[in-house]
């Protein structure tokens, strides 16, 4: 068995059928020392212009209720990957596939004439 050491997300781990061990939680100590621990966790923030709340409600709204996992960004990479997909072709894929996650994040009028665009 071979062992590979892998981040995310990456096509990789969309596409092949792998195992994650469980590692101790990031130590400041322990990384400075042996890094035998997890990576720091990285906080991903939404902004925007302070005008668009004001210009774009909408947007602003669809923004909040966004929401993305590893594995689903795994997903449409390994679609990339295999198609040689550009981000666009990764984004019609997600929009087509995927109504479940995104259509939450929008009023319904919205989801029903994205999809009618995607078709």
């Amino acid at each position: 068995m071979a062992w590979i050491l892998y981040w995310a997300p990456t096509w990789i781990l969309g596409k092949y059928d792998m195992t994650s061990f469980e590692e101790p939680s990031y130590d400041e100590e322990v990384w400075d020392t042996t890094k035998a621990c997890a990576f720091l966790s990285v906080q991903v923030n939404i902004l925007v212009n302070s005008k668009l709340p004001e210009q774009a409600p909408e947007v602003v709204e669809m923004l909040r209720n966004y929401e993305t996992t590893t594995a689903l960004n795994n997903e449409i990479l390994a679609y990339m990957q295999d198609t040689k997909g550009k981000p666009e072709d990764g984004a019609v894929w997600f929009l087509k596939n995927k109504e479940h996650v995104w259509t939450p994040w929008v009023p319904v009028d919205v989801a029903e004439k994205v999809k009618k665009a995607t078709i």
